[in-house]
């Protein structure tokens, strides 16, 4: 999976897209120092969106924002 392309929102979230899911806007919010999968505009023409796939999502996410190590330390990974 790789990242297409991202924005920030108005409300300190980001909008992303990726090449598994192109058609399908994924919302993720700030919680602590790291960003996580909020919400999934999925779409119909785009495979169904697993917790796996969440993860990795914020995984890519926060690796380009330089914030990986907080997202690897987060409590639901320990």
């Amino acid at each position: 999976m790789q990242l297409l392309d991202w924005g920030y929102t108005w409300r300190r979230g980001i909008k992303a897209r990726f090449d598994t899911f192109p058609h399908s806007v994924v919302t993720l919010r700030l919680i602590n120092d790291y960003y996580f999968v909020y919400s999934v505009e999925w779409s119909e023409d785009d495979q169904v969106v697993t917790k796996a796939d969440s993860e990795k999502m914020g995984l890519l996410i926060n690796r380009e924002l330089g914030m990986e190590r907080e997202y690897l330390r987060r409590k639901s990974v320990v």
